[in-house]
């Protein structure tokens, strides 16, 4: 019954991102501050149904930020145990002999 409700309303949906990981977006943005300068974002549709509606079941975003920061959110629709987010935001120091 839940995959026949999915397929029901799929294609008025915003896909995984907007299904899954939404908040992750917002919470980078506040972390941040700014916008990325760069996005990079892969996925895939393991159901093939998912394909019928131009959505995917695991994908991974990542960003890079003007300040060399870069940030990576996973999504995943299809795990055993439910659902599967993950955020991560990697940001590098300089040593404090080199800050300038």
């Amino acid at each position: 019954m839940f995959l026949f409700l999915f397929y029901m309303f799929s294609s008025s949906k915003g896909g995984i991102f907007a299904d899954c990981v939404v908040h992750e977006f917002d919470l980078v943005g506040w972390f941040m501050g700014c916008l990325p300068s760069v996005v990079y974002v892969q996925g895939h549709a393991w159901v093939e149904d998912l394909r019928e509606f131009d959505d995917v079941d695991q994908a991974i975003v990542i960003m890079k930020y003007p300040s060399g920061t870069i940030v990576s959110i996973d999504a995943a629709r299809g795990t055993a145990y439910g659902s599967d987010h993950r955020t991560e935001v990697s940001v590098f120091s300089p040593p404090p002999d080199r800050i300038i």
